[in-house]
C-alpha cells in the first residue's frame, strides 16, 4: 500500500534511526537489539502518525471500515445495495413510521456514503435534525457537531453546539461522545474552564463506553490538570483506551514506549534521581551516625511525597474499575497476541520498544491495510471469486476485522456446499486453495487432514468436517466480540453435534476458542 506522506515524515523517520543507534541503553544492556529494535520503530512511526492523523477523512485512504456482511437470500451483500437495498428500505420505513433511532442511522449512512451510497451531508443533516427534534441523543449530538465545525450548510456557532451536547449528555439514556465533547468545553474553554467539571464529564463518558473520554483523563493525568501528575494512572488509561481500539492511544503508548525523550522515560529517569538522592542522603546520615558512636540500627528516615497530597475534587466518583492498581496487569490486548507494558520503562529501553513494536504494527496494518482487504474481497466475491475472497477476507479477520470472521465463515459454509458436493471426485487442489491460514488452523486442531493423502481420499463427511471446523473457528471469534447471532450459531452447531462443534462442560465460547 503506497501513503503519500509528506517530506518531512522521511525525515522524521531517518532521524529517529539515527538517534536509536546514538542511544545508550546504559550498564547491563545489549546495544544492538536495542538499536534494531528502535530503528524497526522508528520506520513504524511515520506510518502510524498519518494513519492516526487522518483517519476517517475522505480521500486519505484510511477510512472507516465499513461493515458488510455477504449471504442474503439473493447472494447479495446485506445492506450494500443503496437506495434500492430492502435494509436500507426498511430503515425508511422506521424512519418514517417515526423511529428516532432509524433516523439517526439513515444520516450516518448518508453521512458516510456507507451501503452502496453517495455521500451528502445534506441529507445527513435533515435526518440528523429530525432525530434531534425528537430528542435522540446520538442526532442531538451530530447536530451539534456540525455547528462546531460549520457543516452541511450551518455557520459555525460553537455556542449553539454546546446547546445540543448539553442536550444529548444530560438525556435519561446520554450519548457517551456528547458527554465527552461537554467535558472538552470545560477542559480547554478560555472563559469557562471548569477542570473538576471537565473531569466529570470525562469519567461519565468513560462508563458509557468512550475510549476518547479514557484518553482524555489519560492526559490530565500526564498533565497534572485538577489533580496530580500520575503516569501509573495515566498508561492505565491509556491501555483502557488502547484495548477499545482507540487509534491515539495505542500510538501514544507505541511512541512513548520507544523515545527515550518521552514523558514515560522522563518520568522513569526522575523517579530513578529522585531514588538515588534519597539513597546518597541516607547514606550521608548513616555515615555521620557512625561516626558519633550513635546506635543506628533503628533509625529509619521518613520520606514526604508532596504530591500524594493532592487529590482531585471528585474522586469519590471515580468507580473501582477505573482505579489503577499495581495488582492489575498492563497489557493490551491484540487480535493475535497481548502486549505486557513495562511501567518503569526508563529501567528496561529493550523490553520497552520491544512492547511498542507490535502495537505500532498493529495501528499501521489494523486501520490501514483491513480496509483494503475487505474492499478487494467484497469485489472479488460480486465477481464469483470466492476463494480469493475467502484468502482476503481471512487475512482480515486475523487482523481483528469482525464483519471479515463472520463473512470468512459465511465463505466457508458456501465453499463446503460446492466442494465437498464435488465427491467421490474432489477437486484435486483442495488442500492448495485452503490457503496458509487456515491449513495452518487444520493442522493446529489435529484434524487428520494432512495424513489422508490432501483431499484425494477424503469422504464427503470428512470435507463437511474440516470446512465447519474452520468455519466454527471464526464464529467463535465474532461471540467472543459479544455478537448475540455468532452465539446461536455456535450454540447450533454444538447442539446439532457437528464434528468439532462441542464445546467441553461448563465452557462458554470464549474459553473453546
Amino acid at each position: 500500500w503506497t501513503l503519500p506522506r509528506p517530506s518531512q515524515d522521511s525525515a522524521s523517520a531517518v532521524q529517529w534511526t539515527k538517534r536509536s543507534s546514538q542511544y545508550s541503553p546504559g550498564p547491563g544492556h545489549d546495544p544492538a537489539p536495542l538499536a534494531s529494535c528502535m530503528a524497526a520503530a522508528a520506520l513504524y512511526f511515520p506510518v502510524t502518525q498519518y494513519v492516526v492523523s487522518h483517519f476517517g477523512l475522505v480521500d486519505t485512504g484510511v477510512g472507516i471500515i465499513e461493515p458488510v456482511r455477504l449471504g442474503d437470500s439473493a447472494g447479495q451483500p446485506q445492506g450494500y445495495g443503496g437506495e434500492t437495498d430492502q435494509l436500507h428500505q426498511l430503515s425508511q420505513a422506521d424512519a418514517a413510521a417515526g423511529d428516532p433511532a432509524a433516523m439517526t442511522a439513515l444520516g450516518k449512512r448518508y453521512f458516510w456514503g456507507l451501503g452502496g451510497l453517495q455521500p451528502d451531508e445534506q441529507v445527513a443533516r435533515a435526518w440528523f435534525q429530525r432525530a434531534a427534534d425528537l430528542g435522540d441523543p446520538e442526532g442531538l449530538y451530530n447536530i451539534g457537531v456540525f455547528l462546531e465545525n460549520g457543516q452541511a450548510g450551518f455557520a459555525r456557532d460553537p455556542q449553539a453546539a454546546l446547546g445540543y451536547f448539553m442536550r444529548a449528555a444530560n438525556a435519561s439514556k446520554p450519548f457517551h461522545m456528547a458527554l465527552h465533547a461537554v467535558g472538552n468545553h470545560f477542559r480547554y474553554h478560555p472563559t469557562q474552564a471548569n477542570h473538576s467539571l471537565a473531569r466529570e464529564y470525562f469519567l461519565r463518558a468513560a462508563e458509557g463506553d468512550s475510549p476518547e473520554a479514557l484518553f482524555s483523563l489519560a492526559m490530565m493525568h500526564k498533565e497534572g490538570v485538577g489533580g496530580p501528575v500520575s503516569t501509573a494512572q495515566c498508561v492505565f488509561y491509556l491501555t483502557l483506551a488502547a484495548n477499545k481500539g482507540h487509534l491515539r492511544s495505542l500510538n501514544f503508548l507505541a511512541h512513548a514506549l520507544f523515545d527515550a525523550d518521552s514523558w514515560w522515560f522522563q518520568h522513569g529517569r526522575e523517579r530513578r534521581a529522585e531514588q538515588q538522592a534519597r539513597e546518597r542522603v541516607e547514606g550521608v546520615v548513616r555515615q555521620s551516625c557512625r561516626e558519633s558512636r550513635l546506635n543506628c540500627s533503628r533509625l529509619a528516615l521518613q520520606w514526604e511525597d508532596l504530591s500524594s497530597n493532592i487529590t482531585y475534587s471528585n474522586e469519590s466518583k471515580v468507580p473501582q474499575w477505573l482505579r489503577y492498581s499495581a495488582a492489575r496487569p498492563l497489557q493490551v490486548h491484540l487480535p493475535d497476541s497481548s502486549v505486557s507494558l513495562p511501567l518503569a520503562a526508563a529501567a528496561s529501553p529493550l523490553q520497552a520498544c520491544q512492547a511498542a513494536l507490535p502495537l505500532l504494527r498493529h495501528v499501521a496494518e489494523m486501520f490501514y491495510r483491513s480496509r483494503d482487504l475487505t474492499r478487494t474481497a467484497l469485489s472479488a466475491y460480486l465477481r464469483g471469486e470466492l476463494w480469493a475472497a475467502l484468502d482476503l477476507y481471512d487475512e482480515a479477520a486475523n487482523l481483528g476485522v469482525v464483519s471479515a470472521q463472520e463473512n470468512a465463515a459465511f465463505l466457508l459454509e458456501q465453499l463446503m456446499r460446492s466442494e465437498c458436493g464435488r465427491l467421490p471426485h474432489p477437486n484435486p487442489n483442495l488442500l492448495q486453495r485452503l490457503g496458509h491460514s487456515l491449513r495452518e488452523l487444520l493442522r493446529q486442531s489435529g484434524s487428520g487432514f494432512f495424513s489422508q493423502g490432501a483431499s484425494t481420499n477424503m469422504t464427503r463427511a470428512q470435507c463437511e468436517q474440516y470446512f465447519l471446523r474452520l468455519s466454527r473457528r471464526r464464529w467463535l471469534q465474532v461471540a467472543n466480540d459479544g455478537d448475540v447471532a455468532a452465539l446461536r450459531t455456535v450454540a447450533d452447531l454444538a447442539a446439532a453435534g457437528q464434528h468439532g462443534a462441542h464445546l467441553p462442560p461448563g465452557a462458554n465460547a470464549s474459553t473453546a476458542a
